[in-house]
């Protein structure tokens, strides 16, 4: 999964008041202010961006066999990507099942189809999104 220039998708909650955008999970300063931010600064959202979604994926997945994710995402993610970034390629693109991508659902979350796997990541991204947000600014988010 390579970086975009922005990790804006298109979904953005923030003009409607949300502190953290419901599609790419930035704080709605970060979002207002990206285009004025220099490498570094962009860097910093995005290395929170992915150990926020990282943590997320975990929640979800067991990585049973690391070379088979590797096969399977080799020559379409960014060869540095976390085995976590990795697995969430695979679930955000189809690109395989979990089992052919070395990949399992954690017993901890039942009879979840792999189909609702991507929402159920994606939520829980936002959940933590908000918690950061909040542990940073002390503000709660409703």
């Amino acid at each position: 999964m390579k970086r975009r220039a922005t990790p804006c998708v298109a979904v953005c909650s923030t003009t409607y008041g949300d502190l953290v955008c419901r599609g790419c999970k930035r704080f709605s300063h970060e979002v207002i202010a990206w285009n004025g931010y220099d490498a570094e600064q962009q860097e910093s959202v995005w290395v929170r961006l992915e150990s926020l979604r990282s943590g997320s994926v975990d929640k979800f997945i067991d990585i049973v066999d690391l070379e088979r994710l590797e096969r399977v995402t080799e020559n379409r993610v960014d060869p540095s990507q976390s085995p976590q970034m990795r697995a969430f390629y695979v679930i955000k693109n189809n690109t395989a099942t979990l089992h052919q991508a070395g990949l399992r659902k954690r017993a901890t979350v039942g009879d979840l189809p792999e189909r609702l796997l991507l929402d159920a990541i994606e939520r829980e991204f936002y959940l933590r999104s908000c918690a950061e947000y909040e542990r940073s600014f002390g503000v709660r988010i409703q």
